[in-house]
């Protein structure tokens, strides 16, 4: 079962949310906003302690109790418990967690102005091509399709760098799914293209799965379960 949880961080602006969720997190996720020279960066990563939470209270247990680990490219992953597969990503205020029973990878983005020369450097010949060939107006929203799609797939692939992101390529469907070709060494895969949130483009690659996968929106950082 895949579950993505998503939020918009913009109501812990409040020093009260903020300070009750940053005393809920772990000691690592306290370390890593603290780190960050800019509130909204703090606010981020607060809020994705408390998703972490969240999705994490389905299995019985808390994220301030987790330890993290992460494997030799960089991929976090939970080392007391290795059934528990997640992935963080977050965009401009909004933040998304995926959770599975085996490799996930995630991807938001605020569909925002694009570099055509970003597009030439990192997407594969066929996906700029495309891209080239459509309508300029079409191209912003298609540009954050392709590139949430590639991200997620990378990132369920765990890989980092070591999988260069113009050496495969994405095909969107019409029914909020995508396929991909090229150097794939994650063979099992699902790429979807769930909705979320209005002006943003987000991207969800897990094993192949029968059911849908759940989308949980929060909006209440006032509930005890937050």
């Amino acid at each position: 079962m895949t579950r993505l949880l998503l939020a918009d961080v913009q109501p812990l602006e409040d020093p009260a949310v903020f300070g009750r969720l940053y005393g809920n997190a772990s000691p690592v996720r306290r370390a890593a906003a603290d780190s960050f020279r800019f509130r909204k960066d703090k606010l981020l990563s607060i809020g994705a302690a408390a998703l972490l939470d969240r999705g994490l209270a389905a299995f019985g247990l808390r994220e301030k109790d987790m330890s993290y680990g992460r494997n030799e490219y960089g991929k976090p992953f939970f080392p007391d418990a290795p059934g528990i597969h997640f992935n963080i990503s977050h965009s401009s205020t909004k933040v998304a967690v995926a959770f599975s029973d085996s490799p996930v990878g995630c991807d938001i983005e605020q569909v925002a102005d694009i570099d055509l020369a970003v597009a030439e450097r990192f997407f594969s010949r066929g996906e700029y091509e495309s891209l080239m060939g459509m309508p300029p107006g079409e191209r912003r929203k298609a540009f954050f399709r392709y590139w949430t799609l590639k991200e997620s797939y990378m990132k369920a692939a765990g890989l980092g760098l070591r999988l260069p992101p113009e050496s495969f390529s994405v095909y969107p469907g019409q029914d909020g799914r995508a396929s991909a070709g090229g150097n794939l060494p994650l063979k099992e895969f699902e790429l979807l293209c769930p909705e979320t949130f209005e002006g943003y483009e987000c991207a969800l690659c897990r094993k192949p799965e029968d059911n849908v996968p759940e989308i949980c929106i929060f909006t209440d950082w006032n509930t005890t379960s937050l």
